[in-house]
Formats: structure tokens, C-alpha cells, sequence
């Protein structure tokens, strides 16, 4: 077998490992293995020559290589693109059906090892995670397993029996979110700021800092930028001089105009002795872990940002028909 068709038989086995563990989807699968199969040169429109592997190919060879793939649980579309691309020679539908009738194996059978099936899917639910389904607990039963015959409404039956809040739970219309419930020990007790550059198309940047126990809004300033960090310490000085004082807190996301008020926050609560003195006075988190600032975000698209957005896109049309006039 030649050095590339052995590297791209090793790479369709890894994607088909990928798809056994969950790291890529279906769709994704034969995506990658249409690419890679189109970057493979087929080995029946190689050279005619003598040297060539295609010619004599022996017929029990092929037999062997066919009943390989069936065991591994390749489908018959995979199997005549592998056989034609890996070494095997061209080959049909139609003749790859009769020569698996031909060698008796089937898919389908009404002689099902059941006892052995219950037994590798009870096994397997000890460390499944819970988001995979019947399709992945099939596949790694069929394949991984390697118990055969097995249809998929076998190990359904079998989950049903063991696992049957996990299938309701991955039942469409029933996968939601799980909600954490936010909590505060006081006002003032964590600040939550944000930037919004939803008019930044216009010169105008926001800034905002907002309290998560009372949802005050601590500043919201409109200015040239919200990226330097001269600017958002200026908003964050100004607004502990008229609190007179600082919050326990500061929560932001991680960006680099926040780096002097983290200094300063922690420079604050520096000589402090509670859990969220010094570097713990100030946390960096996901945009989506921000919740009050980015709830306060989407009330001010709603509510007025988008106002000044319609407003700024007539101002740019009128401008544009008075250049195109003169």
C-alpha cells in the first residue's frame, strides 16, 4: 500500500475515533471525510503499468477487505469509496450487496445477542456523559464493543429501562439552559462594568459600570473610546469619590482598558482582611458571566441605542443624496 494511501487511511480512522467520543458531529464527519477523500488520489485511475496494485488484486483479498470494513460498521456507501480509493479495485452498489449476501453478513438479524447488549450498555452508562444520546451509545456498542448483530432499538429499549431521565432530558424542547441564580451580599457590595460599541460606527463608545444588588447605575458615559484605560479609570476614580468609597468587588471582562482599574481597585482593598481583599477585590470573567452589565446592554439596545442608530443611518442617506446632488 503507498505512503499516502496508508496516511489518509490512518486519518479517516482518527475521524471516525473523533466521532466515537463526541468531539465531531455527524454532519462534520462526512464533511472531512468527503475532503478527504477528494485530496486521495483514487488508486483505479492510477498507472496501467505492470507495477501497478490495483492489477491483480486477488478476489479473496478483496473478500477480506470487505469483510473488514463491515466489521469495523463502515456503510456501504463508505465501503465502495474506501475500496476504491484504499486499494480494492472500483466496485458497485449492486456487487458490493451481493457479495455481502454472498458472505452471509447482514445487518439485520432476528438473533441478537440482547443479554450481551444490555450488559455493554450498562456498563458503558457508568461513565457516559450526559449530553450523548442513543446514536453514540449504538455506535460505541456496534463498534467499539463490537456486538453485532445490534440495532439501534435495541439499546434504545435498553436506556429506556436505565436511563430513562436522561432521555427525557435529551428529548427536543427539553435540552434548556440551566440558570444560575445571581447573588449579592449588599449595594455597593459588587460593581459590574461593561463597554457597548453598538454606535462605535459613528465616533460614539459607551462605557457603563452598574451595582448588582440594586442595579443602579453607577456611570454610563458616552465618549470617544471605551478602549483606553486613562478613560475607564477616570469614570472609575469619579465615581468612588461621589460613592465615597470603592465596592468590595469590581467585575469586568478581560480586556485591556480594564487593567488600570484593576490596579487601582486592588490597590484600594490592599490593606483589607476579609475573602475579597487585595487580587481577589477584582474578577475577570466571560462577557456571559457578566450578567447585570450585559442585561443593561440589552436594555439599552432596546430602549435607546437603537433610536440613535435609525436616526444616525437617515442622517447618513441625507448625506449622501446632498454629495451625489452637488
Amino acid at each position: 500500500m503507498p505512503m499516502e494511501t496508508r496516511t489518509a487511511l490512518e486519518k479517516y480512522e482518527r475521524l471516525r475515533a473523533d466521532l466515537e467520543e463526541g468531539l465531531l458531529t455527524e454532519r462534520g464527519f462526512h464533511e472531512k471525510v468527503r475532503a478527504l477523500l477528494q485530496d486521495t488520489p483514487s488508486t483505479s485511475q492510477g498507472s496501467k503499468s505492470k507495477d501497478s496494485h490495483v492489477i491483480g488484486v486477488k478476489n479473496h483479498d478483496r473478500l477480506r477487505i470487505i469483510r473488514n470494513l463491515f466489521e469495523q460498521g463502515y456503510t456501504q456507501k463508505e465501503m465502495v469509496k474506501v475500496i476504491e480509493v484504499f486499494g480494492g479495485g472500483k466496485i458497485s452498489d449492486r456487487q458490493l450487496r451481493r457479495l455481502l449476501h454472498k458472505m452471509k453478513l447482514f445487518r439485520r438479524s432476528n438473533d441478537r445477542p440482547k443479554k450481551e447488549i444490555f450488559a455493554a450498555v450498562e456498563s458503558e452508562l457508568k461513565k457516559w456523559p450526559p449530553m450523548k444520546g442513543v446514536r453514540a451509545m449504538y455506535r460505541r456498542v456496534r463498534d467499539f464493543r463490537g456486538i453485532r448483530p445490534c440495532y439501534r432499538n435495541d439499546v434504545h429499549e435498553v436506556m429506556r429501562q436505565l436511563d430513562a431521565r436522561g432521555l427525557h432530558r435529551r428529548q427536543p424542547g427539553n435540552r434548556k439552559i440551566l440558570r444560575c441564580q445571581y447573588s449579592t451580599k449588599g449595594p455597593n457590595h459588587t460593581w459590574h462594568i461593561d463597554g457597548n460599541d453598538k454606535l462605535r460606527f459613528y465616533g460614539i463608545w459607551i462605557h457603563l459600570c452598574i451595582d448588582g444588588y440594586s442595579r443602579r447605575v453607577i456611570w454610563l458615559h458616552a465618549g470617544t473610546s471605551n478602549r483606553n484605560p486613562r478613560f475607564i479609570a477616570r469614570y472609575f476614580l469619579d465615581a468612588v469619590e461621589t460613592e465615597n468609597g470603592c465596592p468590595r468587588l469590581v467585575r469586568a471582562d478581560r480586556g485591556c482598558e480594564n487593567s488600570l482599574v484593576a490596579i487601582i481597585q486592588m490597590s484600594f482593598r490592599y490593606r483589607h482582611h476579609d475573602s475579597l481583599a487585595g487580587v481577589n477585590s477584582f474578577r475577570y470573567g466571560k462577557s456571559i458571566h457578566n450578567q447585570r452589565a450585559e442585561y443593561f446592554n440589552g436594555y439599552l439596545k432596546k430602549s435607546w441605542i437603537s433610536f440613535w442608530q435609525k436616526h444616525f443611518e437617515v442622517c447618513n442617506v441625507d448625506v449622501i443624496r446632498v454629495s451625489l446632488i452637488n
